[in-house]
């Protein structure tokens, strides 16, 4: 199984691997799933096109817009567009790994728990910007370890290259983690690389210097931003906005369960390709090799630990979300790992017959990691477009339609247009803090409908009954519906 270097090789690989990962998150339960809260908050901004730049989704935000107008609220189209940036992280994932080990146990390995984990299934398919940002952060990734690894002159083809490396640098500015992961790997890939390589360039012709720079400036200009997210964050505010917010902690064993997809195989070859890299790195005799070692377990430690550690001093830091932009190094390691541990228990077994145990041991480990990962969704992702389907069909054209909802209107929004239901008048509120009932003072309508979105948004429902028994109206139970932890009551006067 070793690799024979020809490219077409690598390519059929490439093909097979992105094949079997479009069939396999295409029949995920989350590929049919509605939008959770969360996707259609995100495209809520979408509507505004190039204005929606100001509320920290950067160019997706204008990608979305553009979706939006051409194909409207289709959510195959979306979930296309986050299963499209994730296949080109694969690929990238299969680059990186044949530079870290040329067999193919490393790639293949990487690449299969990248396709199977719950964890890159479900934040690589979100409509948000976790899918576009891990791409192009891993790419820059590549890119980097590729000049350093191959030594390309800087041509015209490479110039062009360079450009579009410092243009992607743009989209990751907008989630601070990513921008973060992006100066760990920058500082040091030039502390562990360009110091003692023969790579004598000056400053301004480093090909490194463009995109560096571009970091610097996207970090400058959001200075401001980050400084005041870390400060309202420090006294108890979301660390993205939008008023206060508990403490979200994951703790180590909910990490590795994350990561690995529970996984006990996965968890057991991440935490050995960890410490087979630590010691690789200072036995390698190629410099290269070691030195990319060394610089992938900094960049999947560093961000983890500083992650981790934030997530108990800065309220709204999601560490098992924002981790997920480094993952594919996670998998690359874990796939190290797992070569490391194939080639050395098949010496162990039969010296004589090493490549055939190896093949029949990558095989029976391979299918462990079939049967054992998870593929199934994290998140509850509800059901918010069936309970908006459910209005339609059993709320005719009429008049002064009046919509109760927690959360917000922004949030149903896209799925209210997508199935034409329109109100007149829309009263939602995150919390009971936020609603009073002098706002129901305007309420003259026949029909009254109220959403609740995911259980924690069920207190709609209480807080409404009181007013709803006083103003003459009732809710038929067999005009409500309820899937998936988002339910909806339809009352009549």
């Amino acid at each position: 199984m070793e690799s024979t270097n020809k490219p077409y090789n690598d390519r059929l690989i490439i093909i097979f691997l992105l094949t079997f990962m479009a069939y396999h998150w295409m029949n995920t339960e989350l590929w049919s799933r509605s939008f959770w809260i969360n996707e259609t908050d995100t495209l809520s901004f979408a509507k505004y096109g190039i204005e929606g730049f100001g509320f920290g989704y950067s160019p997706l935000i204008y990608i979305y817009h553009l979706i939006l107008e051409i194909f409207g609220p289709n959510d195959l189209i979306f979930r296309i567009s986050s299963l499209l940036f994730s296949l080109v992280t694969l690929i990238a994932i299969y680059r990186i790994s044949k530079y870290v080990d040329e067999t193919n146990y490393t790639s293949l390995f990487a690449c299969v728990v990248f396709i199977l984990s719950s964890y890159s299934i479900d934040h690589g398919l979100q409509i948000r910007s976790y899918a576009i940002n891990t791409m192009l952060v891993t790419l820059i990734f590549f890119w980097c370890i590729r000049i350093f690894k191959e030594g390309h002159e800087i041509n015209r083809k490479e110039k062009i290259i360079i450009l579009l490396i410092s243009i992607s640098i743009w989209p990751p500015t907008s989630h601070y983690f990513a921008m973060f992961y992006l100066f760990v790997l920058f500082s040091f890939l030039i502390l562990i690389f360009d110091k003692g390589m023969e790579f004598n360039r000056s400053l301004v012709s480093n090909p490194l210097f463009p995109p560096i720079t571009t970091l610097i400036l996207f970090s400058g200009i959001r200075s401001i931003d980050i400084l005041s997210s870390l400060i309202n964050s420090s006294k108890g505010e979301h660390f993205s906005g939008g008023g206060s917010s508990e403490f979200v902690t994951t703790n180590i064993t909910d990490y590795l369960d994350g990561i690995s997809g529970q996984s006990i195989i996965v968890t057991i070859m991440i935490i050995f390709g960890i410490l087979s890299a630590a010691h690789h790195s200072k036995q390698y005799k190629d410099k290269y090799n070691s030195k990319l070692l060394i610089l992938i377990l900094i960049n999947i430690l560093l961000p983890a630990i500083v992650c981790l550690a934030l997530q108990y001093k800065l309220s709204g830091i999601h560490a098992l979300r924002y981790l997920y932009i480094w993952y594919p190094l996670i998998c690359v390691i874990s796939g190290f790992g797992f070569s490391y541990f194939i080639r050395n228990l098949s010496k162990i077994i039969s010296k004589q017959k090493k490549e055939k145990i190896e093949i029949i041991l990558s095989i029976v480990f391979l299918v462990f990691v079939l049967l054992t990962v998870k593929s199934e969704p994290i998140v509850n992702y509800g059901a918010m477009s069936e309970v908006v389907e459910f209005v339609n069909e059993n709320v005719e054209d009429e008049e002064n339609l009046v919509i109760i909802s927690s959360p917000p209107e922004h949030i149903l929004e896209y799925y209210l247009i997508q199935h034409d239901v329109t109100a007149s008048i829309f009263i939602g509120s995150w919390s009971l803090e936020e609603i009073s009932l002098n706002e129901l003072d305007v309420i003259n309508g026949e029909v009254i409908v109220i959403f609740g979105i995911q259980p924690q948004f069920h207190w709609i429902f209480d807080f409404m009954e009181t007013w709803l028994f006083e103003n003459n109206y009732s809710c038929n139970p067999e005009e409500s519906f309820s899937s998936k932890g988002d339910e909806v009551r339809i009352c009549r006067r």
